[in-house]
């Protein structure tokens, strides 16, 4: 059976607009892609000193790279670097005063490490 017709859109807005991507995404600065830049190769080195795997259980899938003292102005110091798996890395978080007792977080003292 034959449609009479055209099936084409006939909006000119449809034909004539771009799509346009929605996000909540904020665009990265010029500093932040500065840092990032910087901050790949001591992540890079943290997974490579660590053997690609999990401190706590070994495993080598959905690693993450914990910052044992915060993300300030230490960013880059690899001995403040360790690997972790989503799960530990979770624990961690949820478990702060346990994750300070085994030493996955150090307390700030004056700025410099504990």
């Amino acid at each position: 059976m034959k449609r009479s017709g055209s099936l084409a859109r006939t909006s000119t807005l449809a034909r004539s607009a771009p799509l346009q991507r929605r996000s909540d995404l904020r665009p990265v600065s010029k500093a932040q892609r500065t840092r990032l830049a910087a901050y790949k190769p001591v992540h890079a080195a943290a997974l490579d000193r660590d053997g690609h795997a999990c401190v706590v259980c070994g495993t080598t899938t959905d690693l993450h790279v914990h910052h044992r003292q915060g993300r300030g102005s230490r960013l880059l110091d690899l001995d403040l670097l360790v690997t972790l798996c989503a799960v530990h890395h979770a624990h961690c978080h949820a478990n702060v005063a346990e994750s300070y007792a085994n030493g996955l977080l150090l307390r700030r003292v004056g700025g410099e490490a504990a």
